[in-house]
């Protein structure tokens, strides 16, 4: 006879992890979307067929966060994930410390199925996966007939424990480091902001082949192009006496491109790149060769690995062991707001999505926004199609049209949707 209350398996957050559940609030979720928008309109009952054949092969989706004594941790459930078609706000809050749910949802509309992530469950990248195996199964289902008999590949084939692995701790090296450089206290908009639980949403889809030749005409990345223009955007938005205080970018980054990995939580770390216009001027040849230069010193092994290890090593300190949680989060609170004062904006490239070729004709694009407390800009790519997504709590939508502006100005097609209500917000549009 089975036991009434199995023992259930737990799982520790990783380094990454641990700030979200202490610092989530009304105004910041910790939740992002990512989105595959199809050709064809969503079948709920197909769709809920993919969903369980998905978490066969992410079981730990199925986790629910509790409070321990010391930390919160991960721990299997047997609830069972509703889809439903969207029904309200993007990115609206997931994780409540009063009941015990999924840390994600799946919803559709029309022809989008949106896969929402409360952030100690994973990453962009992680949750990306999750979403390619879900479109994976869905179309495999959908169109059976069409691909009977093929051998579909499919590039994320991770086992179980790949998947769960916790990098963090894998890559942790107990080391001196040299002593840190103080972070500048950065510009800040000080503007009027939306409702609580408002997310705006502007997204610029462009062609990534004349993107590239863009970036390259200017002998940069594309990561450092579009990153100059956001930067030059901001400038241009600051009264003169702004520009003492410099531009701060925060860029995550995706670990697994320097450190072995698969796995599908949480795997980045951040670098900032730091722009004074009075010390480095506002041209946008100036910024970009600022921008291109910056990546390139902080996007090393070395340089990763220093901030990774700095990380984790404040977790395994005996202090922080036995401080009880309750104590743990006014204090990782306090961290977080005296590190978000060095802060101006957030830019994330997750990069290339790759699908099986049978499915191009079935697959529009793919898309990625977050939820944020400040200006923040996700960007990536299918085919031929560059969704580059803005959200942010301000009124003010002047740095999103400078910047896409600044793209069309460069000969660039730039189709903007947007959840605004365009009749009461025309100059956000382009």
């Amino acid at each position: 006879m089975a036991k009434r209350n199995e023992q259930r398996r737990w799982r520790k957050l990783d380094n990454a992890a641990k700030i979200f559940p202490s610092t989530v609030n009304s105004r910041d979720s910790k939740v992002f979307r990512c989105t595959c928008e199809l050709y064809e309109n969503v079948d709920k009952d197909v769709l809920k067929t993919a969903l369980n054949l998905t978490l066969e092969k992410f079981p730990f989706y199925r986790s629910v966060l509790k409070k321990g004594l010391f930390w919160y941790y991960l721990e299997d459930s047997s609830i069972e994930p509703i889809i439903r078609e969207e029904y309200r706000m993007p990115c609206a809050p997931i994780y409540s410390s009063i009941r015990r749910n999924l840390l994600f949802e799946v919803t559709y509309f029309e022809k989008r199925i949106n896969l929402e992530v409360y952030h100690a469950l994973s990453d962009g990248t992680g949750a990306l996966n999750f979403l390619k195996t879900l479109v994976f199964y869905y179309l495999k289902e959908k169109h059976s007939n069409e691909f009977d008999g093929k051998h579909l590949m499919f590039n994320y084939n991770a086992s179980e424990r790949e998947k769960v692995d916790d990098s963090f701790f894998k890559y942790y090296l107990k080391k001196k480091l040299p002593r840190k450089e103080k972070t500048p206290n950065a510009f800040k908009f000080k503007e009027e902001c939306v409702d609580v639980g408002v997310v705006r949403v502007i997204e610029g889809r462009v062609s990534v082949k004349k993107l590239l030749e863009k970036s390259h005409e200017h002998n940069s990345t594309l990561t450092a192009f579009l990153l100059a223009i956001l930067i030059r955007s901001i400038g241009e938005c600051m009264a003169m006496r702004d520009k003492t205080k410099p531009v701060v970018v925060s860029v995550p980054v995706n670990l697994r491109n320097f450190f072995e990995s698969e796995s599908a939580r949480n795997f980045f770390g951040v670098v900032n790149i730091e722009y004074n216009f009075l010390k480095n001027g506002s041209e946008l040849s100036e910024i970009i060769e600022y921008v291109d230069k910056s990546l390139k010193e902080k996007l090393t092994i070395e340089k990763l690995s220093e901030r990774m290890i700095r990380l984790s090593a404040l977790e395994n300190q005996f202090a922080a062991k036995i401080i009880p949680v309750v104590l743990k989060n006014p204090i990782m609170k306090m961290a977080y707001i005296l590190g978000d004062r060095g802060i101006t904006a957030a830019f994330s490239n997750v990069g290339k999505v790759e699908m099986p070729e049978e499915f191009k004709p079935y697959i529009n694009l793919f898309d990625v926004f977050t939820c944020t407390k400040r200006l923040q800009v996700c960007m990536c790519s299918y085919k031929d199609n560059c969704v580059i997504s803005f959200t942010s709590p301000l009124v003010s939508t002047d740095v999103q049209r400078r910047f896409f502006r600044a793209l069309t100005g460069y000969g660039l097609d730039v189709e903007i949707t947007t959840n605004l209500d365009i009749k009461e917000n025309e100059d956000a549009i382009l």
